[in-house]
């Protein structure tokens, strides 16, 4: 393959596109769906330590950059199939815990006085407080994250160090507790290690790591989006 092929690849642009259409749709019907008296809420003794911080808005939003990580390192068609499967099978089990134990985080209501009080509104008003276990942004971003630490350790360490790093602003913006950030990276784990048996260290050639600019470019302009919006009103 060529050096750009990863990220014209067909098989990664569906998922991303595929990926977001089956979360926003899973969302979508089970905040129609769960009553007040079904939720269920899971706090522990390390939700207690994390205080509330919207600046943390800027972490926590790093997910979605996190999952074209991938296809800046992926070089392999067999590894980029995989990867997609991957993603999908995180999603597909993810849903039906929604479904039957919907955990919330109840949120106090912030008001808008900034530009992160102004992002967590944002992301409140599309994300549900219905779907908290397991975490997706845990989720998704630790197994983007072991896809890159597969080709690159050094690029992977640090990417996983912000998927971690998503985890632990989950919790100091009040949208998850620490159990489900828990459940949503032993899922990455347990996923990465299935989706990926048998393939030889070959599929997982390192790339030049100029690439890494790519997807921290697409960071870098929401956050000039968000902030942008926020400013002219």
């Amino acid at each position: 393959m060529s050096a750009l092929d990863p990220i014209r690849m067909s098989t990664l642009a569906k998922l991303v596109v595929g990926l977001g259409a089956l979360l926003f749709g899973s969302y979508s019907v089970i905040a129609a769906q769960q009553t007040d008296a079904q939720l269920v809420e899971l706090p522990t003794a390390v939700d207690a330590w994390v205080p509330f911080s919207p600046p943390w808005i800027l972490v926590y939003a790093g997910l979605y950059p996190i999952l074209f990580a991938p296809m800046v390192v992926i070089v392999d068609r067999r590894v980029a199939i995989r990867a997609s499967l991957g993603m999908v099978a995180i999603v597909l089990m993810a849903v039906p815990e929604w479904l039957l134990w919907p955990v919330t985080v109840p949120r106090v209501p912030v008001p808008v006085t900034d530009v992160w009080t102004h992002a967590l509104a944002l992301i409140r008003s599309m994300d549900p407080p219905t779907n908290c276990f397991p975490s997706m942004h845990v989720a998704t971003s630790t197994f983007a994250a072991l896809c890159v630490l597969r080709h690159d350790r050094a690029a992977g360490a640090w990417t996983l160090g912000l998927a971690m790093g998503v985890w632990y602003a989950s919790l100091a913006v009040g949208q998850h507790w620490f159990v489900d950030g828990l459940a949503g990276a032993l899922m990455a784990l347990g996923v990465d290690v299935w989706v990926y048996r048998g393939l030889p260290e070959t599929a997982f050639a390192r790339t030049p790591r100029w690439r890494h600019g790519i997807w921290l470019g697409l960071y870098a302009a929401l956050w000039l989006g968000v902030a942008g919006a926020y400013w002219v009103g």
